[in-house]
């Protein structure tokens, strides 16, 4: 798994297989998750490339926005 914040309010999730099968356990649990953060905008998921993209408010640190995660 490889974890970028290319720029504010961005977060890019990559070479996670479970986002390959978006009917998975796993990935259900994962959007899920980020469901339930406030500060989520919008999720993209690529199947094909195995990776997401989380688009939150960019007032949110990504300190603060893992935390919320955690």
């Amino acid at each position: 798994m490889q974890i970028a914040y290319p720029s504010a309010g961005r977060l890019l999730v990559r070479n996670v297989p479970f986002l390959a099968l978006p009917e998975s356990e796993e990935c259900r649990a994962f959007v899920g998750v980020l469901l339930d953060v406030v500060e989520v905008q919008e999720i993209s998921i690529s199947t094909n490339a195995t990776s997401a993209e989380i688009r939150f408010d960019p007032q949110c640190t990504p300190e603060s926005f893992g935390k919320k995660l955690a």
